[in-house]
């Protein structure tokens, strides 16, 4: 397989797990979310599934998980963004929120004084998680950098920590989606060979 054909095949991967994951967020946990929570002066979720996405490709691929991610996001932003996507603020809120997976594995590969290796074979969940983490609260400070230094104090520290929290509990709940799809694949994959005598 071509270099050209396989960046093709991770933009269209990546870029549409990132929309499903986002479609999904707006359409189905939004409107659950605001029948307990109430509405803020921008929508946040308390849910943010695609988060995972970002998480996931930055550790797959390192920095050119932002080249793959970038035709998802950016028909996000044209389809969904409450904050109008052409505006300066608004692009520089997309771009931080694209840049902060990578960033933040670089991060802690510097901290630990390790080499990044993207799609290394084993993952390591617990530098997974605290990059999730990590790039959940560079969200959450574009979020109030770009589009919220306007809004009262208590409002902003509100949807911040609204926002890292979603972050947070979307990748979690994404890994263990992930995690368990690869199960049952994993269990369909030996009955198969199981039963066509295959061991």
């Amino acid at each position: 397989m071509t270099s050209i054909r396989l960046h093709q095949q991770r933009l269209v991967v990546l870029s549409g797990l990132f929309l499903t994951c986002y479609s999904f967020t707006v359409h189905v946990v939004y409107p659950l979310q605001t029948r307990i929570l109430s509405e803020q002066w921008i929508p946040v979720y308390l849910l943010f599934l695609p988060h995972a996405v970002r998480v996931l490709g930055a550790w797959l691929y390192g920095w050119t998980s932002v080249l793959y991610l970038l035709p998802g996001a950016v028909a996000m932003a044209l389809i969904w963004s409450p904050v109008g996507p052409l505006r300066p603020e608004a692009v520089a809120m997309y771009a931080a929120t694209l840049l902060s997976a990578p960033l933040s594995f670089e991060l802690i590969h510097c901290w630990r004084g390790t080499a990044q290796d993207p799609g290394q074979r084993r993952m390591d969940w617990r530098m997974t998680v605290m990059a999730g983490l990590l790039a959940g609260a560079f969200n959450a400070l574009a979020l109030l950098v770009t589009v919220g230094y306007a809004q009262p104090l208590g409002d902003r520290i509100s949807a911040m920590v609204t926002v890292l929290l979603g972050n947070l509990l979307g990748m979690v709940a994404s890994l263990f989606i992930l995690l368990l799809g690869f199960r049952l694949v994993e269990r369909h994959y030996l009955r198969r060979r199981r039963g066509s005598g295959g061991f």
